[in-house]
């Protein structure tokens, strides 16, 4: 069977200065984009590592904590309602822990479980970040190159503009 869209390619040289500027403001666009989500990412994962320390602040004992029953405290905490707001709140057990595990859905785990969840999500997002930076470098370098043809077709115009003038 043959394919019925076969991918034409198409010399990066042949292609006229106008369509080479549209191409180049492709890629700002991706570059942009693509360095948004990046940075996005490393706020969510900046977010998980705040979430972890959260939970060492409440709980700095976990590694020792081998006991399944929970621990009765009256632990005053602030909670944050908003970024800028605090209410005060009494911990009832401190080695329980409210985890958000997305999309508005919450669940109740353990200290000790509750940091391996945090840390399997930092360790997803790192990855994805590595890879979403390695796209960022290649379209740099893309665009880099491409920027050097747009010069050498301006340069090569021009020449030949001073050429034909008798």
């Amino acid at each position: 069977m043959s394919n019925p869209n076969p991918q034409q390619s198409i010399k990066i040289e042949d292609l006229t200065i106008q369509q080479l500027e549209a191409l180049k403001d492709q890629f700002d666009s991706d570059i942009s984009n693509l360095t948004k989500l990046y940075s996005k990412l490393k706020q969510a994962k900046a977010a998980f590592i705040e979430c972890n320390s959260c939970i060492d602040t409440i709980n700095p004992h976990i590694a020792n904590s081998s006991s399944d029953q929970p621990i009765p405290t009256k632990k005053s905490v602030l909670v944050p309602l908003t970024n800028s707001l605090y209410v005060r709140g009494t911990l009832k057990h401190e080695d329980k822990v409210i985890v958000d595990i997305g999309t508005g859905y919450f669940v109740e785990k353990d200290c000790q479980a509750a940091k391996v969840f945090y840390n399997k999500k930092i360790e997803y997002i790192q990855e994805n970040s590595d890879k979403l930076y390695a796209n960022i470098v290649e379209k740099q370098k893309n665009l880099k190159a491409l920027l050097e043809i747009i010069q050498q077709k301006a340069i090569s115009t021009i020449q030949q503009q001073k050429n034909s003038k008798p």
